[in-house]
């Protein structure tokens, strides 16, 4: 089954580049809109908490970095038919490597990390971004949990706007949608595979 989903988003990326894209953008869009209204529907509520939590989980994107290729490695060897995903083909440009000189040491790190991310992505495929998600999720309940104990992180606070900030419990509700979302991530790219290529398909044939 993996192999086969393999195959049918390998060949939907090759054949139908931008339907992909689209098709994986809206199908995460209708998951994260469509897990809100389930909330709202039974009336689940989310403290402000969640939401303060996942403003501070998008400062550790960098360094989460060895949690995501470790859990990478460990998905290439239970499921090695999804680190042969060529994601790269999606967007060659953003992730190709530039000749051009540069004196800003800004824009070098940026081409070092687009180098760093080439590699691990044309190494582990489909399995970095999967266990970018899961360990994505970790890092935000972890700082949840912290949050709700009482760990006070003025700073981080401060960086990200927050400190006397209200936040209400719709925006809690929305960061608990995404963070869910994120669980729903492997089924998104499943749909993906399937409807990028009928889209791709009916658009071309008109």
């Amino acid at each position: 089954m993996t192999s086969a989903f393999a195959s049918r988003l390998n060949a939907s990326i090759a054949q139908y580049p931008v339907e992909t894209v689209c098709a994986a953008v809206g199908v995460e869009i209708v998951s994260i809109y469509g897990v809100y209204n389930l909330f709202e529907f039974f009336s689940v509520q989310f403290s402000a908490d969640f939401a303060v939590a996942f403003a501070i989980s998008r400062l550790f994107r960098r360094a989460r970095l060895p949690l995501e290729v470790l859990g990478a490695g460990v998905l290439k060897k239970l499921f090695p038919p999804l680190s042969t995903i060529r994601l790269l083909d999606l967007f060659p440009t953003q992730l190709k490597d530039s000749d051009s000189k540069t004196g800003h040491e800004r824009e070098t790190r940026a081409k070092k990390l687009s180098r760093e991310m080439k590699v691990i992505i044309n190494k582990y495929g489909l399995c970095y971004l999967l266990s970018s998600r899961l360990v994505g999720v970790g890092v935000f309940f972890c700082l949840y949990e912290m949050k709700v104990a009482g760990v006070d992180i003025p700073m981080v606070l401060e960086y990200v706007g927050l400190e006397n900030s209200e936040i209400g419990d719709v925006l809690g509700s929305w960061a608990a949608a995404v963070v869910a979302s994120a669980v729903l991530y492997p089924g998104n790219l499943y749909l993906t595979s399937i409807i990028a290529p009928f889209v791709g398909k009916n658009i071309r044939n008109k």
